[in-house]
């Protein structure tokens, strides 16, 4: 408020990390009130400043009890086909991601990441094969720090198997591109949360299937155990504990991590501090560019009665971002949901968790000591200390031409993510590395560096 008129000044607010202030300014008297008539959003970026002058402001006369209740939402642009009570469609489970295919004006299939909280997205590619313009230039921000421009387009149909929906808004955003690139899959965009927020969803992780529900009069029948959660935006935010420590985590099936804590959670309950030993390096790559963080290995992540011993746990150190989020502990990935087949109902906010046979497999990363570059898997970026990789003698900036007798034309991310990250301990990796003029030949062998 300001001191010397008591008018409202401005408005701080703090989303994901993000700090936006709002001033309100140029008080002028309508109808015995005293109204703002400039609203003033300031950016980092000044060219992104936002500004609102209003040329007049009417003031209500008396309005019903009515208009202040809660509208109740009635949606009535989706359906099943044929009447049908649900239906399924196959999932591609891909390096540590969901997809599923999807028709989008009739046109397709076009493969989509399956995202619990994401909005519809496509790629600039996907919207102009598809004919649609993208209208408009919007600030946003990812799990990365940057911020990124993005436009909006409307589709009037999408269909996923015998389920679709109708007059959709997707945010058109470039950053999609790079991440289909590095994974070497043709990615049109994302679906997630609108869908999701129509049917009730059940994701089975071994026939690698997605059933979609009618939820008028849906009950679950299944023997699992169900954890009721609120929404953070658009992502289900449920209770839970990490290594004994209680917090709020989001669940993100569009994450390829086990965990990725919030960097105010992991700073206040000196989590890097308290691990046994934590690797400092890139965590992840998403909208904003790359995540950054300390790697470490808890004792345990729970989830109501869900619950993964030894989880790989990332630290994120971004200042700013989704990651930078100072209302919860942290982002809850395919590492442990992949765990679990899974129901969300979001009308009942409710996640229904049944055991499948993944439950025994161990948490596994980073087993060579090699980080190579996202898009070029042929350069060594970084090498962890007291590693296979750094025993071998290998540094950054060393090029990698072969793996076990392929050239890297042959490998991708998600192969080598397979190789590096998700092999056995003792599993052996025959390399063939040049540094300027000089080319030789290692193997490293596994191990666990966590």
């Amino acid at each position: 408020m300001d001191g010397r008129t008591w008018l409202l000044d401005r408005v701080v607010r703090k989303e994901e990390g993000e700090t936006e202030t709002t001033f309100f300014q140029d008080y002028r008297v309508v109808s015995g009130l005293k109204l703002p008539f400039r609203v003033f959003t300031p950016k980092p970026d000044p060219s992104r400043n936002t500004q609102v002058d209003y040329t007049s402001i009417t003031v209500n006369g008396p309005l019903p009890p009515k208009a202040f209740a809660r509208p109740v939402l009635a949606l009535s642009d989706f359906g099943l086909e044929r009447g049908l009570e649900s239906a399924s469609v196959p999932l591609e489970f891909i390096g540590d991601h969901l997809f599923v295919m999807a028709f989008i004006n009739g046109k397709g299939p076009f493969r989509f990441f399956l995202d619990t909280g994401g909005v519809n997205i496509l790629t600039p590619t996907a919207a102009k094969a598809l004919g649609l313009p993208s209208k408009g230039s919007i600030e946003g921000h990812g799990t990365g720090e940057a911020a990124e421009s993005f436009g909006i387009t409307q589709v009037a149909r999408v269909q996923v198997g015998d389920a679709w929906m109708k007059d959709q808004r997707f945010l058109v955003i470039p950053s999609l591109e790079g991440i289909g690139r590095m994974m070497n899959l043709d990615v049109a965009g994302v679906v997630g949360y609108e869908l999701l927020r129509r049917f009730v969803a059940r994701v089975e992780y071994g026939p690698k299937r997605l059933t979609l529900y009618r939820p008028e009069g849906w009950r679950y029948a299944g023997k699992g155990f169900s954890l009721p959660f609120t929404f953070n935006g658009h992502h289900p935010r449920v209770k839970g504990e990490l290594d004994g420590i209680a917090g709020l985590f989001d669940i993100d099936t569009g994450s390829g991590s086990t965990l990725d804590v919030y960097g105010p959670f992991a700073e206040k309950n000196r989590l890097k501090e308290r691990a046994p030993k934590a690797i400092t390096t890139v965590t992840g790559h998403g909208a904003g560019g790359e995540v950054r963080g300390h790697v470490i290995r808890a004792r345990e992540l729970k989830l109501g009665d869900a619950g993964m011993k030894a989880p790989i746990v990332a630290l994120s150190t971004t200042r700013s971002g989704a990651f930078a989020d100072d209302s919860a502990a942290g982002n809850v990935g395919q590492g442990f949901l992949s765990r679990f087949d899974l129901t969300f109902d979001y009308r009942g906010q409710v996640i229904h968790f049944e055991p499948n046979a993944n439950q025994a497999k161990p948490d596994h990363w980073g087993m060579t000591g090699l980080r190579c570059g996202a898009v070029d898997l042929g350069t060594v970026e970084q090498v962890f200390p007291d590693s296979p990789a750094s025993e071998a003698g290998l540094l950054a900036g060393d090029e990698l031409l072969e793996i076990n007798g392929e050239g890297m034309s042959h490998w991708n991310a998600i192969r080598l993510r397979e190789l590096f990250q998700r092999s056995e301990p003792g599993t052996r990796a025959d390399i063939r590395v040049r540094r300027g003029e000089k080319v030789w030949n290692v193997t490293l062998v596994l191990r666990e560096l966590l």
